[in-house]
């Protein structure tokens, strides 16, 4: 875990789960905290996804720990977003 250089919150760099669109992914940084307004999961491998609204819903009704992206929480993501 490390802190946000621009908010100081705790945030944990993740890689999604490969695929075939996306096979290298790069670190992004998410909340360091669960929240239910996530709606991201972290698999047993340590790798996350960003879960269809059907998957959230039943993450949700089991209790399953969900994350948010810290660019979605972090008030000057936008400084930190790499351009494409």
């Amino acid at each position: 875990m490390t802190n946000c250089q621009s908010c100081q919150a705790p945030m944990d760099w993740r890689l999604a789960e490969s695929t075939a669109e996306n096979p290298n992914p790069r670190p992004n940084p998410l909340d360091a905290e669960p929240t239910i307004l996530g709606n991201i999961q972290i698999n047993e491998n340590g790798r996350y996804k960003v879960l269809t609204k059907f998957a959230l819903e039943v993450a949700r009704t089991k209790n399953q720990k969900l994350y948010t992206s810290h660019f979605a929480t972090c008030p000057n993501a936008k400084k930190f977003r790499s351009k494409k």
